[in-house]
């Protein structure tokens, strides 16, 4: 069995730091990580983040997924290493960061020929985000479509494919939060922060997991996926193989797009707090997808042909996923080995 990391840490060293709250919810959270709720979870984050210097103990609490968005934005915007966990240097290095992405938007964006192909790629796949309210705003699309590009033109295994929009939404989403900001009415200087945020965290995302950039490192996971599949429903895999429904029909779109194209929000930004901490990183979005597909393993043995299995799968989608079945799921995907 899979966990979520290692618990056993020298905080009781560090003890004298921390509230009388903070030490009472980590000896909870020792005895029964699933027991904390997820107030009490975000407390014990915060606590831990302001005083304790051991981050292990932090990825694994942020294994149980983070409730809290300004949180979130904290912990993303380190772990994907875009910011330092020193808040004393965050400002320097994030002025430095706009200063080096602004001279990648007038040598890449506006001062040499754009790759028209590309363009027009992006500003298709835009609109599709509708459930994204800030793709609305205009300015908004403009810096879907710049970071989009340059981020494509900046590594060379990147090819612009059909969603790469829809990444960005979980990142502005978290991000947001860091900025006393009406989402409805944003100005252009958050926007463009905003930009540079997502723009930096995810070419950590495609630097470490080119499989997601290229179609070329796609099969190997897609192989794994069903494997987990053969291994823990063996009737499951016999159905799906019997009625020719292969992996690439339906989990191709998952593990590509990192759940953002079929699932809700809430569903990807729990999901994300996992991918982005864990030790396997976004590899561990394979466990996740196989462990969706073995929740609805009802649904698909009661279809009983190809055409009804992938309606099946495809109402995947629509399902309404509560805060308790998402962690579930989850904690599915960390006993599968």
């Amino acid at each position: 069995m899979s966990d979520r990391g290692d618990l056993s840490l020298n905080f009781k060293e560090s003890e004298n730091q921390f509230d009388e709250e903070t030490i009472i919810l980590y000896n909870k959270f020792l005895r029964s990580p699933q027991s904390l709720s997820t107030l009490e979870r975000n407390y014990l984050l915060a606590g831990l983040l302001e005083n304790y210097g051991d981050l292990k103990l932090i990825k694994t609490l942020c294994c149980y997924t983070i409730g809290d968005n300004n949180l979130r934005a904290f912990i993303w915007k380190r772990f994907l290493k875009y910011m330092p966990f020193d808040n004393q240097r965050s400002e320097e290095i994030s002025e430095i960061r706009k200063m080096l992405y602004n001279s990648y938007v007038k040598d890449i964006y506006l001062e040499s020929p754009l790759k028209e192909d590309v363009i027009r790629c992006i500003e298709l796949d835009i609109p599709r985000t509708i459930n994204f309210p800030l793709i609305n705003n205009q300015n908004a699309k403009e810096a879907f479509k710049r970071l989009l590009y340059i981020l494509c033109m900046k590594h060379k295994n990147a090819e612009y494919q059909s969603g790469f929009t829809f990444l960005c939404v979980p990142l502005f989403v978290a991000y947001l939060s860091s900025y006393d900001a009406n989402q409805q009415n944003l100005s252009d200087d958050i926007i463009f922060q905003l930009e540079v945020d997502v723009f930096y965290s995810l070419s950590e995302i495609f630097k470490e997991n080119p499989w997601i950039s290229s179609n070329n490192f796609l099969q190997q996971e897609l192989d794994e996926f069903s494997s987990y599949i053969k291994l823990y429903d063996q009737d499951l895999d016999e159905h799906l193989s019997s009625n020719e429904i292969q992996a690439n029909f339906y989990a191709y779109r998952w593990l590509k797009c990192l759940f953002t194209l079929d699932f809700p929000v809430q569903f990807i930004l729990k999901v994300w707090d996992v991918l982005i901490s864990c030790d396997e990183g976004f590899r561990f979005s394979i466990k996740i997808a196989a462990a969706v597909l073995l929740k609805f393993r009802e649904n698909l043995l009661s279809s009983p042909d190809m055409a009804q299995i992938l309606t099946s799968i495809s109402n995947i989608k629509n399902y309404n996923w509560t805060d308790n079945e998402i962690e579930m799921v989850i904690s599915h995907a960390f006993m599968l080995n």
